[in-house]
């Protein structure tokens, strides 16, 4: 196990989910998703779920979905600044709506260059991360767990409209040993709890928990 606090804030690179890795049921989600926006329609954040769900698409399918046509933009997220939803369209809806294609492309490339720094994947294939991020949007943190560290990163960047500052992040040899320290961090901050795996933490908060887990592995 280690605990790794990047210092490389911007590296430059590139990469693509491949088509192979999504399940039967996300393939198909992605052509679904496909046939509702190619006539131009768009759709915020929950119409988008509901109408996926009213074809028997779960929330796990149409994740995946959503991920894969982000990544080769057959899909676009657009953030209005007087709307707290986001709006999901093809990139040919929203090149028409006055948005350039440097600004798409330069878009995509700091999404998947700011994160690259980070690693993909633990040394131990049956390892896992535990991460600690603060959303710059709003300045609020995230304690979660993953196998795939900068995918989840970037996804998670993706969905809520912000990028994140990653404050640290611990990669265990066992996936297990990684999800019980993500579980035993969530009760010991659960009053700080603002939803889900998000919470709110003061300056201090921050610097007692980098701290703390420095102490206790080692590092």
């Amino acid at each position: 196990m280690s605990i790794t606090e990047p210092n490389f804030p911007f590296s430059e690179g590139k990469e693509t989910i491949q088509a192979k890795s999504l399940s039967g049921k996300a393939r198909r989600c992605c052509e679904f998703i496909c046939s509702l926006i190619e006539d131009g329609s768009t759709f915020n954040t929950d119409e988008l779920a509901q109408k996926a769900r009213q074809y028997g698409f779960g929330d796990a399918a149409l994740k995946s979905a959503k991920t894969y046509l982000l990544t080769t933009q057959k899909l676009i997220r657009f953030q209005p600044k007087i709307s707290s939803t986001a709006l999901w369209m093809s990139k040919e809806t929203y090149l028409s709506q006055g948005h350039s294609q440097d600004r798409l492309w330069e878009q995509r490339w700091q999404l998947e260059s700011r994160y690259r720094y980070l690693p993909l994947v633990p040394n131990n294939p049956k390892g896992g991360f535990v991460y600690f991020i603060k959303r710059l949007g709003d300045g609020i943190y995230k304690i979660g767990l993953t196998a795939c560290l900068r995918k989840r990163i970037q996804n998670i960047a993706s969905q809520c409209g912000s990028h994140v500052d990653v404050i640290f992040y611990l990669e265990f040899d066992s996936y297990e040993a990684a999800n019980s320290l993500e579980d035993k961090l969530h009760e010991q901050y659960q009053y700080q709890r603002l939803i889900g795996e998000w919470f709110s933490f003061s300056d201090a908060d921050v610097k007692q928990l980098s701290l703390g887990m420095k102490r206790r592995y080692n590092v």
